[in-house]
């Protein structure tokens, strides 16, 4: 799973990597069928708050 992976360790590509996410999870919320939601619930479990949808 990304988000595993980039939680795990130092990694000097994390912050690329969850802006990619971040981006993932915005469009998720256009898709309907909790999508968006779900990728929320997955990053805020690590910590990470996306800001705005």
């Amino acid at each position: 799973m990304a988000i595993k992976a980039i939680f795990v360790g130092i990694n000097k590509h994390r912050s690329a990597l969850l802006a990619r996410l971040d981006a993932v999870r915005r469009l998720g919320h256009n898709l309907g069928y909790g999508v968006g939601d779900n990728m929320d619930d997955l990053l805020a479990e690590r910590g990470f708050d996306g800001g705005p949808r």
